[in-house]
């Protein structure tokens, strides 16, 4: 007629340590630049562009590799960096990291992957990327690697 289930837990011997705080500070230093965005999920799209508008970043989204290449053919003189997800349908991020720098040879690119970064980063040791993020990434972050593209 149903089931029964007991869970015991042993007592703790010790207090716990208290748990850090998720909030973040993070200082809005009236950011601006144009930063195309490409990533195959939109909620990471739509979390990325939040996190980049509210510090004054202006963001075109691009869901795979193909439509960065078209985006960045036609607005390229005025796009700042490239935030690029590394594994996309159509064209992956390797690829389009590949024709963009044909396409624009100083182009500046952030890599992001659900990878761990030593992974990736052996991987990819051949190409001349600006800085990698891991996701899930903080907004603290992701606007530090910005910033350090942008100065680089």
């Amino acid at each position: 007629k149903g089931t029964s289930i007991r869970i015991l837990l042993p007592v703790a011997t010790v207090a716990a340590d208290p748990v850090s705080p998720l909030i973040e500070e993070v200082s809005d230093a009236n950011d601006h630049g144009l930063i195309l965005l490409v990533d195959d999920e939109e909620l990471v799209r739509e979390v990325a562009r939040e996190m980049l508008t509210r510090s004054g970043f202006d963001v075109i989204l691009a869901k795979d590799g193909i439509e960065a290449i078209e985006i960045y053919e036609e607005r390229g003189d005025d796009i700042d960096c490239v935030l690029l997800d590394l594994l996309m349908p159509r064209m992956g991020g390797e690829e389009t990291f590949a024709e963009l720098r044909r396409i624009d040879e100083n182009v500046r690119v952030i890599l992001s992957s659900g990878y761990a970064k030593p992974d990736v980063i052996e991987q990819l040791s051949t190409l001349a990327f600006v800085d990698f993020l891991q996701k899930p990434f903080l907004r603290s972050t992701l606007l530090r690697a910005i910033r350090n593209a942008l100065n680089s």
